[in-house]
C-alpha cells in the first residue's frame, strides 16, 4: 500500500506561516511526524496565489531532502 502525506500544503496556517518565514525545523518536523505515521510519499504544496511560488517550491523541496529520503510530490 502506498500512503501519500498530504499536511505540508500552504493552505494550512501554520505551513504558511512556515513558508513565509522559511522555517525549515517545521517542515522538517511536519515531514517526520508524516514518515512516522507510515506515509511512504510526501505531496508538497506552496499553497495558490503566492507570488513567489516557484521559489517557495524549491525551498520547501530542499528543506525535505535535507532532512529526509523521500519521494515528493
Amino acid at each position: 500500500m502506498i500512503v501519500v502525506g498530504e499536511r505540508i500544503n500552504g493552505q494550512f496556517p501554520l505551513v504558511s506561516k512556515a513558508i513565509d518565514a522559511r522555517d525549515a525545523k517545521f517542515i522538517q518536523d511536519l515531514a517526520a511526524q508524516q514518515l512516522n505515521a507510515g506515509a511512504n510519499i510526501l505531496d508538497v504544496n506552496t499553497g495558490p496565489g503566492r507570488d513567489d511560488g516557484p521559489e517557495a517550491m524549491a525551498w520547501l523541496v530542499r528543506s525535505i531532502q535535507d532532512a529526509h529520503d523521500v519521494r515528493l510530490a
